[in-house]
């Protein structure tokens, strides 16, 4: 019961707050049909200006999730494709080279039920193999003067690339969330 007393006192204190905004800026608007931020956009009872940004938009199959979105921020009024932001050299041509991990992960048996995070685990974080052609991806990039951005979702993943690029004498970081901003802006800018 303490519990729910407290976030029923946060809540309404958030709510106090979110009254004072007058203006809201959404970026990965396409998220605001999660329930967490459904209940924010719906405190902002005095936020006349509400923009959205995404550039992941919703499709035509999923019409609920567009008309949610509307509802929470407005209509679209301007829409950018990737190839206006090539031309104004705002966005890159993207170069994507799927390359083939042969062997085999741990195949489930027939008609029995795997987690997610056990197949996660073992098939990516885990995966001696495919984390060893990340590794050597990395070192020929470097041996060619270029540099290489390796977007991981576990710390432990990128502790365990980490030592393999040490092992191979690549120069590199690690960047996580548990690294202070600063710190993280100038291992980016190094």
């Amino acid at each position: 019961k303490t519990g729910k007393v407290q976030n029923e006192a946060t809540a309404k204190k958030f709510q106090e707050v979110a009254a004072k905004f007058q203006a809201v800026i959404v970026d990965e608007c396409h998220h605001s049909t999660a329930p967490g931020w459904r209940w924010v956009l719906r405190s902002l009872l005095n936020c006349r200006y509400r923009f959205g940004l995404s550039g992941t938009p919703w499709t035509e199959k999923n019409e609920a999730a567009a008309l949610r979105v509307k509802a929470y921020i407005g209509p679209v009024i301007c829409k950018v494709s990737n190839d206006e932001l090539i031309q104004k050299s705002w966005s890159a041509v993207p170069k994507i080279y799927m390359i083939p991990v042969d062997g085999v992960v741990n195949k489930p048996i027939p008609g029995t039920h795997v987690e997610f995070v056990d197949t996660y685990e073992n098939g990516i974080v885990y995966n001696n193999l495919r984390n060893s052609m990340v590794a050597k991806l990395c070192e020929d990039l470097a041996s060619r003067g270029k540099n290489c951005l390796v977007i991981i979702h576990r710390i432990i993943h990128g502790e365990i690339l980490s030592g393999l690029l040490s092992l191979k004498g690549v120069d590199h970081r690690v960047i996580t969330s548990e690294v202070s901003a600063r710190a993280r802006k100038e291992d980016l800018l190094d």
